[in-house]
Parts: structure tokens; sequence; C-alpha cells
């Protein structure tokens, strides 16, 4: 495993642990999403999604990491009221696109 996996692997997993932790930290409170515990939690899992997203690489794994996690988000995102959910499926998709365009050059 080169550098960059190695990155990026630790990226996904800091991300899914604080994803996990808000869904948690949600569900302790009755689904509460305007919570100060779950927006906090919230607010730390989308900037280590974010920081996973920002890293570049040319592992086709994590770029497909990447479109899939646009594609899970995607039926949520459309649904919710929230306008700045909608920037997690595009921020994927771009992110994938820029690094593909990294391997073909």
């Amino acid at each position: 495993m080169g550098k960059d996996e190695k990155i990026m692997d630790d990226l996904y997993k800091i991300w899914r642990e604080a994803e996990a932790k808000a869904s948690r930290i949600y569900e302790e409170l009755g689904e509460d999403f305007t919570h100060p515990r779950f927006l906090e939690a919230e607010q730390h899992s989308r900037k280590a999604l974010f920081a996973f997203f920002n890293q570049r690489t040319a592992s086709l794994r994590h770029i497909l990491l990447k479109l899939q996690i646009a594609s899970d988000v995607e039926d949520y995102l459309t649904d919710a009221m929230n306008p700045a959910c909608t920037t997690i499926a595009p921020r994927a998709v771009i992110s994938a696109v820029r690094d593909l365009e990294g391997l073909c050059k």
C-alpha cells in the first residue's frame, strides 16, 4: 500500500467513525436534528468527509469510494430540508472527477 492509499484509508476511517458517532448521538437524542450535541458531532463528521474529498488520490478504489458516497447520500439529500446537505453529493462527484482527470494526464 502506497502513502497515498494509507492517507486516504485513514481519512475514510476518521469520517466513518465520526459519522457513526453522530448517528449514535442522533438516536440517543430521539432523532433531534437541532440538539447541540448532534450538531457538533455532525459538523465534525462533515469536516472529516470534506477532508476525504479534498485529498487527491490516484487510487481507483478511493475514487470509487467517493462516488459511492455520492450515490449513498443522493436519495437522502433529495428529501433533506437542510440546503447545506446538498453539498455532499456534488463535492464527492467533483472530487472523483478531478482525481480521474489526474490519472488520465
